[in-house]
């Protein structure tokens, strides 16, 4: 039987048709185009709508005003589907090698530079300047030395932005911000007020290196400052170019843990927990979303200092979640560790991909929450760790229904995906890049080659090239065990996977996952999933990603130490880079 919505458009033209369709989300135009033979090749033949899809089912959107001479509508949807297809074969080119001077001691990826601090003098409290190299062939920018060490850093090479976080000396109450140019190192000429003064109402740990927290979305500057003595933290979000304090989150109960991301243009999400004051312990886990506009008024108390204009937080309001997920009950064996981490990127917005046009997400796509039970018997110690990836497309479909305060039951098993790891603490901060989760395999030291793992955890991509690539169904058989259990971050791969395209595993939501250690009830998660594996990466300390580069950090060869070269120094810090083939 017809629908109905066909005999409405019967006597619509196909172009007022395309231009309805525009205004639809992906699902929509996907349920018309089953409709009736019209409607199915009205969508399969107009570029403009496959555009629509190709961007919506990958969470990408062509960056404003990033278009060059030449490029339409059929070459971007071609271009955009090289991408995708580059990262579901895993075909990268590589590796290069570059070299930086010192031992790295903080890094990260900023539009397409691996920007790292190492430690100066012995009597410094933290690193003086910054090394940024191209990971592609680009000129490399020369090395930006300040005249204080700092903690934190941020780079935003977009907006020629360099943020600094410090912790001042004289009075261990107040933290310091410098905003400044990423050209020249001085102040920010589009910030009004480039040195920002906080003074928090506990004293900042000036030796711990994770006492700031920074992330820059444009104009918005988010500021998390971790009180570990009590514990609590105070998360503040400025708009960096005018100087104004826009929203200020922190602990209802005063005592709490965090770690957070920018969620789109207009949020934030925390994975956040209360603590007890009388035994320090992390009670409880939550995801929580905050509108990063308060809706409360925010005023900025000041008090006169010989610097500058000092922000009092104490006396600022405090904003309250839109919406907060549950997790499960914890079984009274186990306690939580008191770490949380919150794995996501790109910041939305900032381009990602470049063809012809630039590609950014217009929101995070993937929430990766390490998380780790420790055993409080005493007669053992089984801790359990836990990778859980979060999908945020279902995530923020379960606020629909206008609940501020969603149980586990209501969007856990059918959003999230959960994995034993035996990782206890994960530092590289950029093992996320959309969907991506990337992966090496944990057996032996300095071997020649080691398996590069990339899990895919966009549902639409599980399902593409639906030909699984595993050698034997005796192995399709071993991995349906090792999903169910959870184990397969853990599990190597026992086949051969130098073949051009890769090892092929593909997990959809009829195989979930059961976790029944740790809780008071078992975990069932089902978040489809695709893994590509191929043995040709060399060692390294840890793994990053981004739009179009794997990048291994401290990739050192024993062999070339220099004991010549200064005592006790290492070697120089090799970054090895390998880049998307699209």
């Amino acid at each position: 039987m017809t629908p109905v919505v066909s005999h409405g458009l019967v006597i619509l033209s196909d172009e007022i048709i395309v231009k309805i369709l525009h205004s639809c989300r992906y699902l929509e135009i996907l349920q018309f185009a089953i409709t009736c033979k019209r409607h199915h090749s009205i969508v399969a033949e107009t570029i403009s709508l496959q555009l629509q899809i190709e961007l919506e089912l990958n969470n990408l959107e062509v960056v404003t005003g990033s278009g060059t001479f030449g490029s339409n509508y059929a070459l971007i949807l071609e271009e955009l589907r090289r991408y995708r297809n580059a990262w579901l074969d895993l075909d990268i080119g590589g590796p290069l090698q570059k070299s930086m001077n010192g031992q790295m001691v903080k890094w990260k990826l900023s539009e397409g530079y691996y920007v790292a601090v190492s430690l100066g003098r012995a009597d410094d409290f933290g690193p003086h300047s910054l090394q940024s190299i191209p990971l592609s062939d680009s000129v490399p920018r020369d090395p930006l030395s300040f005249k204080r060490p700092f903690h934190e850093f941020y780079v935003d090479y977009a907006q020629d932005l360099v943020v600094l976080a410090n912790v001042k000396m004289q009075n261990k109450q107040y933290g310091q911000i410098e905003l400044l140019s990423a050209e020249t190192g001085l102040f920010h000429p589009l910030a009004r007020c480039p040195l920002l003064i906080l003074r928090v109402d506990f004293k900042i740990n000036f030796i711990r290196y994770e006492t700031f927290f920074l992330s820059v979305m444009h104009n918005l500057l988010a500021i998390q400052i971790d009180d570990d003595r009590t514990p609590s933290y105070e998360l503040l979000i400025f708009d960096w170019k005018l100087g104004t304090l826009i929203n200020r989150i922190r602990p209802n109960s005063g005592c709490g843990m965090s770690d957070f991301a920018f969620l789109d243009k207009d949020r934030l999400v925390l994975v956040s927990g209360p603590v007890n004051e009388s035994t320090g312990d992390l009670e409880e886990v939550k995801l929580m979303i905050y509108n990063i506009y308060s809706q409360t008024h925010i005023s900025m108390p000041l008090l006169n200092s010989r610097t500058g204009p000092i922000l009092r937080l104490t006396d600022v309001a405090q904003s309250n979640p839109i919406a907060t997920f549950e997790f499960p009950e914890i079984d009274d064996r186990y306690g939580l560790s008191n770490s949380l981490q919150l794995r996501a990127g790109p910041v939305p917005g900032y381009t990602t991909y470049s063809k012809s046009v630039g590609f950014a997400h217009p929101h995070v796509s993937t929430l990766c929450l390490p998380l780790i039970l420790e055993d409080l018997s005493e007669d053992s110690i089984e801790d359990i760790t836990f990778k859980i990836f979060v999908d945020v497309e279902r995530l923020l479909r379960c606020m629909e229904n206008d609940s501020s305060v969603i149980p586990w039951s209501k969007w856990g098993p059918h959003t999230t995906r959960w994995f034993l790891d035996e990782n206890r603490v994960d530092t590289w901060s950029r093992f996320m890049s959309g969907f991506r989760y990337i992966r090496l395999d944990t057996g032996g030291f300095l071997r020649p080659l080691y398996d590069l793992s990339v899990f895919d955890f966009n549902p639409w991509n599980a399902r593409q090239r639906d030909t699984d690539y595993l050698g034997t169904a005796e192995y399709r058989d071993e991995l349906k065990e090792v999903v169910s259990k959870g184990t397969r971050l853990i599990t190597p791969i026992p086949t051969d996977s130098q073949g051009s395209r890769g090892l092929v595993e593909i997990i959809d939501s009829d195989l979930p996952t059961v976790i029944s250690r740790g809780f008071k009830t078992p975990i069932v998660s089902s978040l489809p999933y695709r893994v590509v594996t191929k043995s040709q990466t060399s060692w390294a300390e840890g793994w990053t990603v981004d739009g179009q580069h794997i990048v291994g950090i401290n990739a050192i060869d024993p062999d070339s130490v220099d004991t010549t070269d200064g005592l006790g120094e290492g070697p120089p810090s090799k970054v090895v880079i390998y880049k998307l083939q699209a």
